[in-house]
């Protein structure tokens, strides 16, 4: 008769820590995956503002008028169908990309970051004629090659830059990390309300409203709802400074 095997007996401890690993050995490589993801993203976008210039240069100004003599004139060719027809994608799928570049690279706070992403790009891009569009799934396996080299030579200060951009997809919700009171972990409640209505004040603020406003919607609005908006952000803001400056405010 053969040897009855040991049962394993696996306990409640050794379990969670064999769960909450590989929970975290899951989460790494999906972090892996979506930072290159939202790299093929930005250079999707950048690839789309350079064509948004060219059409310019070849069909004319969009937005009214021409350069010269100030007179309105249509462009030869819509933007749109512009896009649309020499990328094979949608003219929304085009904003986007462009939408989540400009985000990026808009202002002076991630313009060391840009600069190198785009020096980057300037040596991979001439690679890029070669990918086998035709075929697809030669071209999603050259795409992953591409992503995965690209996290291994572009600074890591770079790509999480990337990844935590906002996006549609919310993705760098993902990778948050959870935000701890200082004090005891027990809810506690003081003359402002409860912990819990605190709590979904700061989600608003800090997560949502921030999600909102990082993603530049904002200027998608008519001239005269800027102009209000920029006004009420200005008096916020004015007020919020005023309110951290004063001794004894929590």
């Amino acid at each position: 008769m053969s040897k009855a095997k040991p049962t394993t007996i696996t306990t409640p401890n050794v379990e969670l820590l064999a769960a909450t690993s590989r929970f975290k050995a899951l989460h790494g490589l999906l972090k892996q995956t979506i930072a290159g993801t939202k790299l093929l993203k930005y250079f999707l976008g950048l690839e789309v503002s350079n064509l948004c210039a060219l059409h310019e240069e070849l069909h004319g100004e969009t937005r009214g008028g021409d350069r010269t003599g100030g007179k309105t004139e249509a462009p030869s060719v819509l933007l749109e169908t512009f896009l649309e027809d020499h990328l094979g994608v949608t003219a929304r799928t085009a904003r986007k990309y462009r939408d989540f570049f400009e985000g990026i690279t808009t202002g002076t706070e991630n313009e060391a970051t840009v600069k190198r992403l785009n020096a980057f790009w300037m040596g991979q891009r001439e690679s890029m004629l070669a990918l086998p569009s035709s075929d697809s799934k030669k071209a999603a396996g050259s795409s992953n090659a591409l992503s995965l080299q690209s996290l291994g030579t572009i600074a890591e200060k770079d790509l999480q830059t990337i990844l935590d951009h906002p996006d549609e997809w919310g993705l760098n919700e993902l990778f948050k990390t959870p935000l701890k009171d200082a004090g005891s972990d027990a809810a506690t409640e003081d003359d402002t309300g409860t912990s819990s209505n605190k709590h979904k004040l700061a989600k608003f603020w800090l997560q949502d409203f921030s999600r909102r406003a990082m993603q530049n919607e904002f200027l998608k609005l008519p001239k005269r709802e800027k102009e209000a908006l920029l006004t009420t952000l200005e008096e916020a803001t004015s007020t919020l400074k005023s309110h951290l400056s004063q001794k004894g405010k929590k």
